[in-house]
């Protein structure tokens, strides 16, 4: 659904340049599970891959021939959606910076503030929410951290007002909102696969919370500049802010090359502008906390991940006797370990399938 201001009946406008079967493919590994399209029954059915496995009968292989063959990778990746390493990919709007950082929260140097629940960490911080001061800059540059829900914040300057000049220096009105970090961020991984579906860009308005549709610009990357380097600016900001501001200054965004999406129930409140949900919690401009149901964590239970653990850098192969091509998608026992198959190959000829059947396994970490 697009906002009316937009004007955009042509929904297709800011949607990328996807085939039909692009656009599937994305769907699921962004939804963790399968699309099954009836074209003679004109229907389509979608299952969760978790749920796939746990319904599909366990298959026993007692006819292995030759024993078996592990390759051992260097490269931690797997080939299930349920199990590889997913991050949202990079996307042009400006809150992006703010969603996805690891590099910020490992590496800033400014120290890291740590509570046991939002609750006491707004209580704790609240006196910087309006301050008056010389300059613009507020008194405390921490990140700050929320146990209750896993959750960094750094402050932001929504205002800075001139109040007064006393003997050439001028004094301000400073207010600041909490702006949650790296929510999407996770650990920095080598192989990883990236979701074109990617969380709506959420930004105060001074009063509430809203969402906007950037259109993202190339700029020239700077990498000789060290992304601690810059500590004030003309307009006034925190540091953590004017980090993330900065960036990484290597990425550049394409025009409308992924899909936003958000969780919305379609209420608003009088006076406020329509906002989706993107987290399980929402931090508004004047400090106050609304709690969700949904969020865009990839490890939350809202996206069915794989039940199971494997090793992804051993794969195992093995030949086995089969008059029938097992489903791919069960639980393999050989010689008592659990295995997942990745695929399984069978030749044919004119006189029909060969029984010696071939398959690509890993095992499943108890």
């Amino acid at each position: 659904t697009l906002p009316w201001a937009w004007d955009l009946p042509q929904f297709a406008r800011v949607l990328p340049r996807w085939s039909v079967t692009e656009f599937f493919e994305k769907l699921e590994l962004f939804l963790l599970g399968e699309f099954e399209i009836n074209h003679k029954e004109k229907k389509i059915t979608f299952s969760f891959s978790s749920d796939i496995v746990d319904s599909t009968t366990p298959v026993r292989l007692d006819k292995v021939v030759n024993g078996f063959s592990s390759d051992v990778s260097s490269d931690d990746e797997s080939n299930f959606i349920g199990l590889a390493n997913l991050r949202y990919k990079d996307c042009g709007h400006h809150m992006n910076k703010f969603y996805n950082c690891p590099w910020f929260v490992e590496d800033y140097p400014f120290g890291i503030l740590t509570y046991d629940t939002l609750d006491e960490l707004i209580s704790a911080n609240l006196k910087y929410q309006v301050l008056k001061t010389w300059g613009k800059n507020t008194p405390t540059h921490k990140i700050l951290y929320a146990k209750d829900v896993d959750s960094f914040f750094v402050l932001k300057i929504i205002s800075s007002i001139p109040t007064d000049t006393i003997d050439g220096l001028t004094t301000y009105r400073v207010v600041t909102a909490l702006r949650a970090v790296n929510i999407f961020g996770g650990k920095q991984v080598e192989d990883v696969t990236e979701l074109e579906f990617v969380p709506v860009c959420i930004d105060g308005t001074g009063n509430s919370l809203a969402f906007f549709l950037d259109i993202p610009e190339y700029e020239e990357s700077q990498p000789n500049e060290s992304i601690f380097s810059i500590f004030l600016s003309p307009d006034g900001e925190t540091m953590s802010c004017q980090i993330l501001d900065e960036g990484e200054k290597s990425e550049q965004t394409a025009y409308f090359d992924e899909i936003f999406v958000a969780f919305w129930d379609g209420k608003f409140t009088r006076g406020q502008y329509p906002c989706p949900v993107i987290d399980s919690f929402s931090v508004f401009d004047n400090w106050s906390v609304q709690k969700n149901n949904y969020t865009l964590r990839r490890d939350s239970s809202i996206f069915k991940n794989s039940p199971f653990e494997i090793n992804p850098k051993q794969k195992f192969q093995f030949s086995f006797i089969s008059d029938t091509i097992p489903n791919v998608r069960s639980v393999f026992f050989v010689d008592g370990k659990k295995y997942l198959c990745e695929k399984i190959t069978a030749s044919f000829s004119e006189k029909g399938m060969s029984q010696l059947l071939k398959g690509s396994f890993y095992r499943i970490i108890d």
